[in-house]
């Protein structure tokens, strides 16, 4: 009896290791399939980064993906697409605890964090028709599409080739890489900017902040979808955009708020930048006519928005948020004209 015991629990043993090492053969492959996708095989160790990936976990959220895209309605397709951008985050994290970091490492780490952040939380989703799929814009149909016929087929490889495509047309939109590469420089030359355009007398400086700010990357993918919301020239998606901008740059008085200890007058900058956000993503009135006016609270603030595209498409990163102070602080005078 005691031998059968030994027995039994031996095979549950080879059992289990059987099934891990399953899910590890097919994890790497989907990771294998990624960095084809990318064509960075050659520059970052792939078994490095594998080795710390918890593969279990990583293929069974994917299969908990496919799994809802299969149901093919809208709100199903959408949980799938975010928990493929859950599942996938292991390896910008894999690449970011790699112990000998180069510019690419760096680089292709913050990319792909960018990327996923994008499936994670989608500012714009739409299932047209029961086909077509768009993501921010981005016509993901037919590789999304492709990789479930590969993940049904067990071909994880081209199932991870067929999810990096939908990265790369993601981050083809991208208006400026540069910003996704730097985001952390550039986020507090931004805020230098917004504190010139709002007449700021306070004297805090992005360097201040530098320990307290927080969301770096998701304030880039903010202003990376209010540029684009903007070009479309559509009046609804300039009250989006508008909107939007707000909300990345709420990340700044929730930054002052966090060094309000040791930093003079934070709290009061933080509540100015408070109202002043809020007029913008509240206007009491709007007039938008393309190539001649964007009205908001009684202020022409066409310059100013449409400038500050130019300058996030060109890399002036202290004059984008300089215009975007200035068209803030007008819709706030606007807005106290209008309670008066």
């Amino acid at each position: 009896m005691k031998s059968f015991i030994i027995l039994i629990f031996a095979y549950l043993v080879f059992s289990n290791a059987q099934i891990a090492n399953k899910h590890q053969n097919e994890a790497y492959l989907i990771t294998q399939g990624i960095f084809n996708a990318f064509g960075i095989q050659n520059e970052i160790d792939i078994t490095q980064v594998f080795s710390k990936i918890e593969s279990k976990y990583y293929f069974e959220t994917l299969q908990s993906a496919v799994n809802l895209q299969e149901q093919l309605d809208e709100e199903s397709l959408l949980e799938g697409i975010k928990l493929i951008g859950v599942a996938l985050q292991q390896i910008p994290d894999s690449i970011d605890s790699l112990e000998e970091q180069t510019q690419e490492t760096i680089i292709i780490s913050k990319i792909l964090n960018n990327l996923l952040e994008q499936l994670r939380n989608p500012l714009r989703f739409h299932f047209q028709d029961n086909i077509e799929v768009f993501i921010n814009g981005v016509n993901i149909s037919q590789d999304l599409g492709n990789s479930l016929q590969e993940w049904q087929s067990e071909n994880y490889e081209e199932y991870g080739k067929d999810i990096g495509t939908v990265l790369i047309k993601l981050m083809l939109r991208l208006e400026n890489l540069e910003a996704v590469i730097h985001d952390s420089t550039i986020i507090l030359i931004i805020f230098d900017g917004v504190m010139d355009g709002i007449l700021d007398a306070s004297g805090i400086r992005g360097q201040d902040i530098r320990q307290c700010i927080d969301g770096v990357n998701i304030m880039v993918i903010d202003f990376e979808e209010s540029i684009r919301l903007l070009e479309t020239g559509l009046p609804s998606n300039v009250i989006q955009s508008l909107q939007i901008f707000g909300d990345g740059l709420q990340h700044f008085p929730q930054a002052l708020d966090q060094c309000k200890a040791s930093i003079k007058e934070a709290a009061k900058l933080a509540k100015q930048l408070r109202d002043l956000i809020k007029a913008l993503q509240n206007p009491v009135s709007f007039a938008f006519h393309i190539g001649i006016d964007l009205i908001v609270n009684g202020k022409d603030i066409y310059r100013e928005i449409f400038t500050a595209v130019d300058d996030w498409k060109q890399g002036n990163w202290n004059d984008f948020g300089y215009q975007l102070g200035k068209a803030m602080y007008q819709i706030f005078v606007g807005q106290q004209d209008y309670k008066s």
